[in-house]
């Protein structure tokens, strides 16, 4: 696919004196026990500089197919969140598509998110749990919110945990019960071949592979989980005026439209 002319990277500090504007532009070189995590030691919140933010407004010369928009006068693009919440936040209001009180106010805007919403930053949940909100505001306002999968929405999917840091286990610790650990403790017991004797050094072994909240998270990102379930109805690529949005980018093999309507089942 062509991408439209009309594309420009935003800094994230930078805000639109209106909402019809050009930014101005800077460049950017889981009885079996879950599977195991590597986890990453959180770092605390990440700078708003890391997401990689996109304005596409819309050019005569776009290609003009039956893909999810038509018209569509003005698309904000945002990647690789990996947990930061905050600085999300930031951005969005920066490129005026929520307002302080985190309402959509984006009007007719489409907003993609191009993938990796998780993993590395401390605060995925809440990042999660603002876009799927905005997604039924942005509907009802004549807008649309696109969210993409990316590898790491795909990892957490298929158990792979590698890049899961503690605080986002630990987001989901309230719902993950004493019984339930527990009962996994045992099992852990049982294939290190310790039997009901569970020693200190069992259980800080079991706390540290499995963090508080690592089990409620598994369930979470279960096919019928709340982050699951939203998760697999999301597509890998969207097409919004002419312009393919994907993750990581497309296959040489993918050449022609026909071939992106396949994966994204439109």
């Amino acid at each position: 696919q062509r991408l439209d002319p009309h594309t420009h990277v935003l800094r994230p500090g930078a805000r639109f004196r209106e909402r019809d504007e050009v930014p101005e532009t800077a460049s950017q070189d889981e009885p079996r026990l879950p599977v195991r995590p590597r986890v990453a030691r959180g770092r605390g919140s990440l700078p708003v500089e890391h997401l990689q933010v996109g304005v596409v407004e819309r050019s005569p010369g776009a290609i003009d197919h039956d893909d999810v928009g038509r018209g569509v006068e003005r698309i904000v693009a945002v990647s690789d969140i990996h947990g930061a919440y905050e600085p999300l936040v930031a951005t969005l209001r920066n490129a005026g598509v929520i307002n302080t009180d985190l309402g959509w106010s984006g009007a007719a805007t489409h907003l993609v998110i191009v993938g990796d919403i998780l993993d590395r930053g401390p605060d995925s949940r809440d990042a999660m749990d603002l876009l799927m909100r905005l997604e039924g505001e942005a509907e009802a306002a004549g807008g649309m919110v696109h969210v993409l999968i990316g590898n790491h929405e795909a990892m957490n999917l298929v158990g792979d945990l590698r890049y899961v840091a503690r605080e986002e286990f630990a987001a989901f610790a309230e719902e993950e019960t004493e019984e339930e650990r527990a009962r996994w403790l045992a099992e852990f017991a049982e294939k290190k071949g310790s039997g009901d004797d569970i020693s200190d050094q069992l259980r800080s072994e079991f706390d540290e592979r499995f963090p508080a909240g690592y089990f409620a998270h598994r369930r979470a990102f279960e096919a019928d989980g709340k982050y699951g379930e939203w998760l697999l109805t999301k597509p890998v690529v969207v097409v919004v005026n002419g312009n393919a949005f994907v993750h990581g980018g497309l296959s040489p093999d993918v050449r022609t439209l026909d071939q992106v309507r396949a994966l994204t089942g439109s």
